[in-house]
């Protein structure tokens, strides 16, 4: 929240700047016209690097929080274990799809907060 904030006061400050530029620089014609397109586009260009900053750490936290990290996915897998051997024991024979089996038992448990 705060990056957007900050990205919006810089453009915002930009086109400020663009329009003050003429009686601050005393610059008068196609020359205010192109050092105020520039001081927008410099200030859009600096805006928007800081949200796509701020969007990409956001989806990278996103992929990597602790939704179940480290020894709670431990926990998660070794329940899995056990329960896909009971499924195996009730099967009667070897499961050969156990990689799918694992993944929807997994992302049950993730979705849900429980095994499925």
């Amino acid at each position: 929240m705060v990056s957007i904030v900050i990205s919006v006061l810089i453009f915002l400050l930009s086109v400020v700047l663009a329009w003050l530029a003429g009686p601050l620089l005393h610059v008068e014609g196609t020359s205010l016209l192109i050092l105020r397109i520039l001081l927008v586009l410099l200030g859009a260009a600096a805006a928007t690097i800081i949200l796509v900053l701020h969007f990409r750490e956001r989806r990278r936290n996103a992929a990597t929080r602790n939704v179940a990290g480290g020894t709670e996915m431990d926990t998660l897998l070794r329940d899995a274990e056990k329960a896909h051997a009971a499924y195996e024991t009730s099967l009667g024979r070897r499961d050969d799809d156990w990689p799918s089996w694992y993944a929807k038992y997994v992302l049950d448990h993730l979705e849900t907060g429980g095994p499925g």
